[in-house]
């Protein structure tokens, strides 16, 4: 898997990378967030510092970009076409790591049928995926967190490892740091925690345990929005008054966590419940996660107002309320830029046949892979359908890789189902002749829009009528004229 892995998102990379990069102006033609994503970095890159003012969500993607930006600059000067390029870079590989994170979980838990199904259908099968994988965005990033968050708990609940919460925990907090919808991750994570039995948990969120890993973590946060309030410049820091609140808050945080006798007074309270302390352990973790690789969003707490602003701006709509219904969800999840309705449908029985597992069973848990899975696909299309009024199909990101495991898991059931009840060695040969026909259509269907998706991005700058209007003023209009121009112009 490895080297499918390797071989076809390089391919894919080789051939959409390089589209609309040679300038700033160029990539804002076709996608506005590139362009603002190279001014920011480019703005970062010429202070020497990771101070980046934005708050639509957290710095966790750029800040990945910045490190060989920052080791490049050391060489010779970074331009445009080297910031967008690492950017698509960095999502790119985060696309990979997702299949290979889906891949490894089908395989551990269903079969490695099973996990060659689900990684090559999220490879090849929704145009979504791939779009923004061959992006400057962080949604592939938050998806590979999520990935790996969700892996995670599927071992804790398998072995009762403390370690895997503590990753899943951690996991969850990248995924916030790359995009605030990683916050959907932090209820299942401490769920998932406290349902482990304490038999098969080994113990170690005592009371002391963590009241210092408390300690610590006001402590750091303390720390960062201190350095992150006296290092900023003028121009940046909070107005007059709220600079000095800001860094009385920092102060006062530090204080708390190095008196002594305040900490030893709380330790002599009663303990709480494992499962609360299990509860705090892991909202610590999320938070120093969050914290460690996403600094400069505790800035006047940018990361709020970036959440309000984010969660106004899905609920109502761009710039007009949006219409439609909740079901319009399914419509879009079923669509070739999600699943694709006969993996949707495949979808749907896969949650049914596990919803009927669980009620029979005795012991009903949701501390299971099957569940975890399952929890995390309906939960976000619910908050999706009861929340998000912009219906657009990268919001379904979240879910491909795990609806497309689930899907994969109910259709070889359903083969190993149904193979020892055929007694025909003709209704055998029709059975596979019809499966066979059937993934060969989905299989040529993916890989055309994929090959789509490569002529698009090959061609959009020759095709672009805004690209041949900026180069016949380039030829025709004086240096010194003056251009009124507009977004997606050049």
């Amino acid at each position: 898997m490895a080297a499918f892995v390797l071989l076809y998102f390089g391919w894919l990379g080789w051939n959409t990378l390089w589209s609309a990069s040679s300038n700033a102006r160029l990539v804002s033609v076709f996608e506005v967030d590139e362009f603002d994503h190279i001014v920011l970095l480019r703005t970062a890159l010429s202070h020497g510092t990771l101070a980046l003012d934005w708050s639509s969500y957290g710095h966790f993607f750029f800040n990945l970009a910045l490190v060989p930006l920052t080791c490049l600059r050391w060489f010779h000067p970074v331009s445009d076409h080297d910031i967008i390029l690492t950017l698509r870079l960095v999502a790119l590989g985060a696309a990979a790591a997702t299949t290979l994170l889906t891949f490894e979980i089908g395989m551990r838990y269903w079969g490695r049928a099973a996990g060659w199904l689900a990684a090559l259908g999220l490879a090849i099968l929704p145009a979504s995926f791939n779009r923004w994988a061959v992006t400057s965005h962080p949604d592939s990033l938050q998806l590979a967190c999520t990935m790996f968050s969700l892996y995670a708990a599927c071992r804790l609940a398998e072995s009762g490892e403390e370690k895997w919460f503590d990753a899943s925990a951690v996991a969850a907090g990248l995924a916030f740091a790359a995009k605030y919808g990683g916050l959907l991750m932090l209820p299942l994570v401490v769920g998932i925690g406290t349902m482990v039995p304490a038999n098969r948990r080994h113990q170690t969120a005592t009371h002391g345990r963590t009241l210092l890993l408390v300690r610590r973590l006001v402590f750091l946060t303390g720390l960062v929005a201190l350095i992150v309030s006296l290092s900023l410049s003028p121009s940046r820091r909070a107005p007059f008054g709220a600079r000095e609140v800001q860094q009385a808050a920092a102060v006062l945080l530090l204080g708390i966590a190095m008196f002594p006798s305040f900490w030893r007074r709380l330790n002599r309270l009663a303990p709480a419940s494992p499962r609360l302390l299990q509860a705090i352990r892991g909202v610590c973790l999320f938070w120093m996660a969050f914290v460690v690789v996403s600094p400069y969003s505790l800035n006047r707490l940018a990361f709020v107002s970036g959440m309000l602003a984010e969660s106004h701006h899905i609920a109502f709509g761009n710039f007009f309320a949006a219409g439609g219904s909740a079901i319009d969800w399914l419509k879009i999840a079923a669509s070739p830029d999600c699943l694709g309705p006969a993996v949707f449908g495949l979808l749907c029985i896969g949650l049914v046949w596990g919803g009927l597992r669980f009620w029979r069973e005795h012991n009903r848990t949701l501390a299971t892979p099957a569940a975890i899975l399952a929890t995390w696909t309906v939960g976000v299309v619910v908050f999706l359908m009861s929340r998000v009024h912009m219906r657009e199909a990268r919001y379904l990101l979240l879910i491909l890789p795990s609806a497309l495991i689930i899907a994969s898991a109910a259709f070889v059931r359903m083969i190993e189902a149904l193979a020892p009840r055929i007694r025909s060695r003709a209704l055998g040969l029709t059975c596979i002749a019809l499966v066979c026909a059937g993934a060969s259509v989905e299989a040529r269907a993916g890989i055309s829009r994929q090959m789509a998706l490569i002529h698009e991005r090959k061609t959009e700058v020759q095709q672009s009528d805004a690209v041949r209007s900026g180069l016949w003023l380039e030829t025709h209009v004086p240096c010194d004229a003056r251009v009124l121009y507009d977004w997606y112009s050049y």
